[in-house]
């Protein structure tokens, strides 16, 4: 039998290997256990980045969406001074971006010179703004029909509530070209606090008599394209959006129809009533904030 020996220069070369082999693996244990480590830090921090950007967007001034966001990282372990927050009003919505930079230690990767992973975290959220206020300026009134115009929204506890009316008594048929001319009141007659709201829609009800009326509604699908929007009809066939009705922060005429879609005898071109709708807005709408990024 052949006897197998080895030199000291071989064993030499073995433990050199073996060293090489064991620091490669110690070094793909330590991957393992530090990349787990940095995904798992980096991804509570991106989760409370994101909870603070969306945090703030219930505030009602950028102020106080800074102070929010702020104290929401401050809860979550994280220095608020180490991160940016922007909070901007673009068209009819507010835009929130929140930015952090985030590094985890890496003390098994030090080993092959790796000692920390830096990633910057970013976070962008939008929300509508909240409608809190509207403001109604009556320009024109016409008809043969006593008429009422109304605001109406739905409380969060589902009941329905009339915020505003506008209210049309006819007095002559003869007037105005025979378009017939009344008497118009406007309650109240100031600034409207909305309050709180799930939806807000505006209808017009005809009185025929004092028994028969009939309404159009701005929520129903029916009967939408009653609604005119500076001048634009509002389609059949859906609703219309409430920043449509009253987009934030500025003003639009309403128009009114008030005879039937079936009638020979409607003329679309010319309204009944006719009224300015100014609407200030603060803060986002509940429920609707979203990430964006």
């Amino acid at each position: 039998m052949r006897k197998t020996s080895f030199t000291t220069d071989e064993f030499g070369s073995v433990s050199v290997i073996f060293a090489v082999m064991l620091t490669v693996l110690v070094a793909f244990l330590g991957a393992a256990v530090d990349v787990g480590r940095v995904y798992r830090e980096q991804n509570d921090h991106q989760n409370a980045l994101d909870s603070a950007v969306l945090a703030s967007l219930s505030a009602a001034s950028d102020q106080e969406g800074t102070e929010l966001f702020n104290s929401y990282l401050s809860a979550k372990g994280i220095a608020s001074d180490t991160a940016t927050f922007s909070r901007t009003v673009v068209g009819s919505e507010i835009i929130a971006i929140g930015m952090y930079q985030v590094s985890v230690q890496t003390p098994l990767l030090s080993i092959i010179g790796i000692n920390k992973f830096d990633a910057n975290l970013i976070s962008e959220a939008a929300a509508s703004l909240r409608p809190e206020t509207i403001e109604l300026k009556l320009n024109e009134a016409y008809g043969w029909l006593s008429k009422d115009v109304k605001f109406l929204v739905k409380r969060p506890n589902g009941s329905e509530e009339t915020i505003a009316t506008l209210n049309y008594v006819m007095t002559d048929q003869n007037g105005a070209d025979s378009r017939g001319t009344g008497i118009t009141t406007v309650l109240p007659s100031t600034n409207i606090t909305i309050g709180e709201f799930t939806s807000l829609w505006v209808e017009i009800q005809v009185h025929y008599d004092d028994v028969t009326t009939q309404t159009y509604s701005s929520r129903d699908p029916t009967s939408s394209d009653h609604v005119f929007v500076d001048g634009k009809q509002m389609p059949l066939g859906k609703g219309v959006l409430i920043t449509q009705l009253i987009p934030c922060n500025t003003t639009v005429e309403h128009s009114m129809e008030d005879m039937p879609t079936d009638s020979a005898a409607h003329n679309w071109e010319k309204q009944d009533i006719f009224y300015d709708v100014t609407t200030t807005c603060t803060g986002a709408a509940g429920g609707i904030a979203h990430l964006t990024k």
